[in-house]
């Protein structure tokens, strides 16, 4: 994030020698994670050393970005789609809508 020890103590709402102490591997409080968590910090990789984004490819990530632009209605129509491809069965009919939608906010 390219801040100072102290900048990123205050992010966490907590002093820069506790900020000395979590960086020197005292376990962080769950205030202070969700702290930076809010500033944008990768509080799971200051846990476990390994980003999230590390666990899923860029194929699944495109996919969840997509996902969460859809309005409710859309994710719906999504897990209706997948659902019938991963059990090979076709759609019921009430989840068919006759008229066109803008699935993009509602």
């Amino acid at each position: 994030m390219g801040l100072s020890q102290k900048d990123f103590a205050g992010l966490g709402g907590v002093t820069l020698n506790t900020q000395h102490r979590y960086e020197s591997g005292t376990l962080p409080s769950i205030e202070y994670l969700l702290r930076i968590g809010d500033a944008g910090a990768d509080w799971y990789w200051i846990l476990s050393g390994q980003r999230v984004s590390d666990s899923i490819s860029q194929g699944e990530a495109r996919l969840v970005d997509l996902f969460r632009l859809l309005g409710p209605t859309a994710q719906g129509a999504v897990f209706t789609v997948l659902e019938c491809m991963v059990n090979n069965t076709h759609a019921p009919s009430s989840s068919v809508h006759d008229k066109r939608q803008d699935f993009t906010g509602e």
